[in-house]
């Protein structure tokens, strides 16, 4: 396994020079990539930590009756739609939770150091909205706007991340 975070390179470089094999391609190249997000997280509820749920079973009842749609991710985690329920997997940071919700899948690291591997489960049925158009859309202004911007700017206006992350629903 790799073993790659914050506190290992900071700058992934060494990780690339490792395990890849570079080619120089004339004319250059389309690509897309996919990274796994890792997520500090707790097995029980803790201060500034929201809940990270399991697939409701009622989902697709409500769905049905909704017109498509399940609770919002402004009542889920705003307004504590799941709450006791007993959905809870584990207990992490809210925008590391958005951002592993976007990329699908990814792995907790909990406070013992065992790990889990959470996988995409299904969705509410609400439209997506990237995080960095409502941050425009809210007038914040970015030089990239890429996920290590937006996450910097989550973590320095705390009091606008409900904001932002509630308008994707």
């Amino acid at each position: 396994m790799l073993s790659y975070g914050p506190d290992t390179d900071p700058s992934g470089k060494e990780l690339f020079r490792r395990n890849f094999v570079w080619l120089k391609i004339d004319g250059g190249i389309k690509y897309t990539s996919y990274y796994e997000p890792f997520l500090k997280a707790s097995r029980t509820p803790k201060p500034g930590l929201i809940p990270l749920y399991a697939l409701p079973p009622d989902m697709a009842s409500v769905k049905a009756r909704n017109g498509g749609r399940y609770y919002s991710r402004r009542e889920i985690d705003g307004e504590g739609a799941l709450k006791g329920k007993g959905l809870e997997l584990a207990w992490a940071d809210q925008t590391d939770i958005f951002f592993l919700q976007i990329q699908g899948s990814g792995r907790l690291i909990f406070d013992d150091g065992t790990e889990a591997i959470v996988n995409y489960a299904g969705q509410n049925g609400h439209k997506y909205k990237a995080s960095g158009r409502s941050l425009r859309d809210f007038g914040v202004r970015m030089k990239s706007g890429d996920i290590l911007e937006q996450r910097e700017w989550f973590k320095n206006h705390p009091e606008r991340r409900n904001e932002i992350l509630f308008d994707n629903p």
